[in-house]
């Protein structure tokens, strides 16, 4: 299986919000029923 690594380049806290869109887009693609991409 092939995986899928984001590198935010932050602090802890920074972090959050640096990665926040991604996560965001993430969820929101499981609620309206898509699969998950084959490298999650």
């Amino acid at each position: 299986m092939t995986e899928q690594w984001n590198t935010y380049v932050s602090d802890h806290l920074s972090g959050i919000f640096a990665g926040n869109a991604d996560a965001h887009r993430w969820i929101v693609d499981r609620f309206a029923g898509k699969d998950a991409p084959p490298n999650c």
